[in-house]
């Protein structure tokens, strides 16, 4: 919590709030408490209307073809991966490793086929600008999970260890990359169907995903939605870390994960808050053609400006010449 910064939720700020459904008095608020709270370690989602379910692309399409036998529901993601991997290997300049799958699901995602990715972001901000982009009529939902808690209940240790070490100036060389360890990771959660979501950063950025301060949220097993985490009689036994591991967070100070306030939070977003939010956020520079760099950014920004019924400033100071 920045110094002098009183919030109302007390001293640990909105995010360290002992409560799941948190609601603001108004955009203002809402500024004033992300602006100065650094919720470490969380990521954010914004949702155009609060009904929506966590779910991923891939857990919708099997939704839809009403695919239910596990092995037949791998089959057919297996398939999709193949399937746009020959395809996409036509068009692009440049592919990830063969063997690289978090490369290849983020690509897959990027360009809109389903996987069990979801798009998250590290700025409530960004959160924020997706939740109100488009007007579905209804109270928009900006969530937060603790990456830090989630990723320890999947794969303990991958974030309490030391800095990776790129220097290679330890006793031992990494026998793999970041990016050769982090794949194995995400192959192991897949493999165990733990339930819990596994957060992850992606390696080869565009210009979109810097814009969007990216990172994603694997659905580890697809049976288990997201929501459910909000309810701890649905968690999934957490692993056990090694004691060596938990021996280093007792002295990092963390606090073992016990309740769902940790490790998620629902933040309503009326519906009413929307153009405030949106002409604040352009202020911020958190607009349709900043977020999506190229010209289809701009097509977007410019029907917003159609939208917003304002002139842009170059007109503006036309008209004052």
């Amino acid at each position: 919590m920045a110094d002098g910064w009183e919030s109302r939720f007390g001293e640990d700020g909105f995010m360290g709030c002992h409560e799941v459904d948190l609601e603001l008095g108004s955009w203002a608020e809402f500024g004033s408490e992300f602006a100065l709270d650094d919720a470490a370690n969380w990521i954010f989602r914004g949702q155009g209307d609060a009904s929506w379910p966590l779910s991923t692309t891939l857990q919708r399409a099997l939704k839809t073809r009403h695919v239910e036998d596990p092995s037949y529901r791998a089959h057919v993601e297996n398939s999709s991966i193949g399937f746009f991997k020959d395809r996409s290997r036509l068009h692009l300049p440049s592919t990830p490793d063969e063997q690289d799958l978090l490369g290849w699901l983020a690509l897959m995602q990027h360009y809109g086929a389903p996987t069990r990715l979801q798009d998250w972001t590290l700025s409530p901000f960004v959160a924020a600008y997706f939740a109100y982009r488009e007007d579905h009529e209804a109270d928009a939902v900006l969530w937060a999970i603790h990456a830090y808690y989630c990723r320890q209940a999947v794969a303990p240790g991958t974030m309490v260890s030391l800095a990776w070490d790129h220097l290679q100036i330890f006793d031992e060389a990494p026998t793999m990359t970041q990016a050769e360890k982090e794949n194995e990771t995400l192959r192991e959660a897949i493999r165990g169907q733990c339930g819990w979501p596994l957060p992850m950063l992606p390696f080869n950025v565009d210009a979109r995903m810097t814009a969007q301060q990216s990172a994603f949220l694997v659905a580890t097993d697809i049976d288990f939605p997201v929501d459910d985490l909000t309810d701890k009689s649905k968690w999934r036994k957490p692993v056990e870390p090694h004691p060596f591991i938990a021996n280093m967070a007792k002295r990092l100070k963390i606090t073992p994960l016990e309740e769902p306030y940790q490790l998620i939070k629902r933040i309503k977003l009326p519906r009413c808050w929307r153009d405030d939010a949106l002409r604040s956020l352009r202020r911020m520079g958190i607009t349709d053609d900043t977020m999506f760099p190229g010209t289809d950014g701009a097509g977007r920004a410019t029907a917003r400006q159609v939208l917003a019924g304002e002139l842009s400033l170059r007109d503006t100071l036309n008209m004052s010449a």
